[in-house]
């Protein structure tokens, strides 16, 4: 078996001399009407790539169903999609007529190549995952389903998953004024699903999109909570020792290669992955104002690094109780930008992993809790030009996280999240002021 990613949810599935395609997205023409591109960027020569034998349909959300890539494939091949009417008479509509309807659980035979299609709970749109089987070889791709751990363990053992991970939601709770705070309940459902059949590779899979420049290019900043080495992460402390984690890029290649399955990087005909890039944007779920009034690094710099480095972190290293004491415990990773106009800031981050607050100058790749204060705010209450208001009452900070943990192979997260875990900068930086401010009034 061999599996050909070829960027987002799109693979070529190699066995037993079929030739499956997934969800083909060949091309990033108009997909979803021109929202939509592949993250990160990639070429595909369709006259390299080898001839599918059949094509598998998850569902029809415009990042799975591109009728422009369907227009390059014969109408002969076979179709695997989900049993619901009014799909299957939309694909035969556009003349591929050798339509396969799979219920949840039911299967089909492709050669020696048996197809299961997965259940999903989604309620948006029917929709399936595909489990492949070829002799002992197997391969389950979850697509966007949504599974319970019950339910996925019903495969048995499987050697090779895709797993979902992305809340591609949160973008319309953060429009709809609902925050920032996504549920973690279903990336915990997601992950452990995912790793239910004991697999012996696995991988973050289907966020490999992101959006066009233009009108709703802003849109990356909110629509991507957890990047592909978030993921890895998590799923490589989850795991049992046997499975083995990968990250794919568009153009990479698993394949088995007895005794076990090989990872082949940048090593299909007819995939070319043009950037290793795999996040459109950070993930930065506010708005600006309120934090880029101008400020002067030199003052920042003057004013805030003394009050972080010989205040703020020596309090953080001698809390052993209290809700700054649970920042280990949660495993943070804490990342603090200060804005000093639209275009620059400055960024530290504190580790709290392993016990002992460690402060770095700069982002921190396994950042997960997330503040951003204006510079201006910052001088301002620490040169005793302002009172210790501007942070949440003035509008100079913002906070955000995406905090999960593993114990004994189980995903957590700690709820509700800012009483378990408040933001410790703003509040030490304001206790401070408060001081300060009844000191000189004290007669």
């Amino acid at each position: 078996m061999r599996i050909t990613s070829i960027g987002h949810a799109s693979y070529l599935v190699e066995a037993e001399g079929q030739r499956i395609l997934c969800d083909p997205v060949l091309s990033d023409e108009r997909v979803a009407g021109g929202l939509l591109r592949s993250c990160p960027a990639r070429a595909v020569d369709l006259d390299a790539m080898p001839p599918p034998t059949a094509i598998a349909l998850s569902h029809v959300h415009a990042d799975h169903f591109h009728p422009l890539s369907w227009q390059r494939l014969s109408k002969d091949l076979p179709v695997l999609l989900p049993a619901v009417d009014r799909l299957v008479a939309r694909v035969q509509g556009m003349g591929y007529l050798n339509t396969i309807p799979l219920g949840n659980w039911q299967s089909t035979t492709l050669g020696e190549v048996r197809i299961t299609a997965t259940p999903s709970l989604a309620r948006d749109t029917p929709e399936v995952a595909f489990h492949f089987q070829a002799g002992e070889r197997s391969f389950w791709n979850t697509v966007d389903s949504d599974i319970p751990v019950e339910e996925a363990q019903r495969l048995g053992r499987v050697e090779v998953v895709a797993a979902k991970y992305q809340p591609v939601l949160v973008q319309t709770q953060i429009l709809t004024g609902r925050g920032t705070q996504f549920d973690k309940s279903e990336i915990k459902m997601w992950l452990e699903a995912a790793l239910a059949p004991r697999p012996d590779l696995v991988f973050p899979a289907a966020c490999g999109m992101s959006y066009q420049p233009g009108l709703s290019e802003f849109m990356n900043h909110l629509s991507f909570p957890l990047s592909a080495h978030n993921v890895h992460r998590l799923l490589e402390q989850m795991a049992p020792p046997h499975t083995r984690v990968v990250t794919l890029l568009p153009g990479d290649v698993i394949e088995w290669e007895g005794p076990g399955w090989s990872v082949r990087k940048a090593a299909s005909r007819f995939v070319r992955c043009l950037s290793s890039d795999t996040t459109a944007k950070a993930w930065e779920p506010f708005d600006l104002r309120g934090l880029d009034a101008p400020a002067a690094e030199a003052e920042v710099r003057s004013l805030f690094l003394p009050h972080l480095t010989e205040y703020v972190v020596p309090r953080l290293q001698q809390a052993t109780s209290g809700p700054f004491s649970r920042y280990a415990e949660w495993d943070v990773v804490w990342q603090g930008a200060v804005h000093l106009s639209p275009d620059q800031r400055l960024t530290w981050s504190i580790d709290f992993r392993g016990g002992t607050p460690t402060l770095y100058e700069g982002p921190h790749i396994d950042a997960n809790y997330f503040l951003h204060v204006s510079g201006r705010a910052l001088v301002d209450m620490l040169s005793g030009r302002a009172g210790p208001n501007l942070f949440w009452q003035g509008g100079g900070a913002r906070a955000y996280e995406k905090v999960f943990r593993v114990r004994d192979g189980r995903l957590e997260y700690p709820g509700p999240f800012f009483e378990v875990l408040p933001e410790f900068l703003t509040s030490m930086t304001m206790q401070r002021i408060f001081k300060i401010v009844a000191a000189v009034a004290a007669p």
